[in-house]
């Protein structure tokens, strides 16, 4: 099955019109490509110590989705996310992630689900 990649871009002052559930099957440093060319400050979309998420969908809001997903950002915004745990992803566009945030370990994937319902991404 092949993955949908997502980009991050800040929030500034944007409001998410979704939200992903997300079981992280993946968290590792991003290709600098060769010669570390994708490090250069010039290229509009590197990141500062840019991470790659890999995640499966458990639940999408407020549009059914499934699938895996691929989503490079920096390592700050990572919050602690780790291989095993949820996240929750608010979008504002197909493949804009303007916000993550870890899900509470204890809970289950059904709370975690009730709990996207209500969760409002701040950032």
């Amino acid at each position: 099955m092949a993955k949908a990649n997502y980009r991050w871009e800040w929030p500034a002052g944007r409001t998410a019109s979704n939200k992903l559930l997300v079981r992280v099957t993946d968290v590792s440093k991003q290709s600098q490509g060769l010669f570390g060319l994708r490090k250069s400050p010039s290229i509009g979309d590197s990141y500062p110590d840019p991470m790659v998420l890999t995640g499966h969908i458990i639940a999408a809001l407020p549009h059914p989705g499934t699938g895996d997903v691929q989503l490079a950002l920096p390592a700050v915004e990572l919050g602690g996310a780790q291989t095993g745990s949820m996240v929750a992803l608010g979008l504002i566009d197909d493949g804009i992630v303007i916000c993550l945030q870890p899900v509470d370990a204890d809970m289950t994937e059904d709370a975690a689900t009730s709990w996207l319902d209500g969760w409002t991404c701040t950032g």
